[in-house]
């Protein structure tokens, strides 16, 4: 059992000091982290639009299955997927940038923020503990929110120390054992400061989301040094 505990309340200063420090990258990052991902879907979803209009098929993307035929399920499946790989893409992403930024904040470049090569491995971890979790919600609400506790620093892991699924879920496990509460904790702090953000004309929400993920890998990295497995040199994210 870990039994080194961490604190979410200085996991958050430790986010806004570490912002301070650089807040022009990492407002950029919120940006592109927050505006890309709109962009290419509404890209994906104009580029389609034109593509079924000139072949005389009309596709109305707020109610594209609301008549069922072929041209609005490959609308809806193409979208679906453009959606989700970008979404994998900027998580694996915003992981690599804000590890590296909990390591060496002066050192952070916004190339950081594409880290592809963790693309398939990043997925496959989402689908492994977006199963879980799901099954212990539907037993019961609580074990599937202990659950998305427990195995929250899986997607670290595998950018952090190029863990497999099963090797990063372990990992994350192994690393959050009697630390569930103070990740609460953590949670709580950090939707404090969310909400902050938002009634800050929603402005805010560019210095509080970093400060947020800056916080989150704060408190990995503090989880892994207090486990036995941190003995083991970490590998660099690329």
């Amino acid at each position: 059992m870990n039994n080194t505990s961490f604190s979410a309340r200085e996991c958050i200063a430790y986010g806004w000091e570490t912002f301070k420090k650089r807040p022009g990258i990492f407002i950029g990052a919120a940006l592109v982290m927050s505006l890309v991902p709109q962009v290419i879907n509404n890209v994906t979803s104009s580029v389609l639009v034109s593509a079924f209009a000139s072949q005389g098929v009309i596709i109305n993307p707020q109610h594209v299955l609301a008549t069922v035929s072929a041209e609005s399920v490959s609308f809806f499946l193409i979208t679906v997927f453009v959606s989700i790989v970008v979404q994998v893409l900027v998580s694996s992403g915003s992981a690599n940038f804000y590890l590296k930024a909990v390591r060496s904040p002066e050192a952070l470049a916004f190339g950081d923020l594409w880290a592809p090569k963790f693309f398939f491995p990043c997925l496959a971890t989402d689908i492994a503990v977006g199963i879980v979790v799901l099954l212990g919600l539907v037993a019961l609400i609580i074990p599937g929110i202990w659950l998305s506790f427990v195995y929250g620093f899986s997607l670290y892991a595998v950018i952090d120390r190029e863990h497999g699924v099963r090797d990063a879920m372990r990992f994350s496990k192994k690393i959050t054992k009697g630390q569930v509460i103070e990740l609460v904790g953590l949670a709580v702090f950090s939707f404090f400061v969310l909400t902050a953000g938002v009634l800050a004309l929603l402005v805010g929400l560019l210095v509080a989301l970093p400060v947020v993920a800056l916080a989150r890998a704060r408190a990995y990295r503090v989880l892994v040094d207090a486990s036995s497995e941190s003995l083991q040199s970490p590998v660099v994210a690329a």
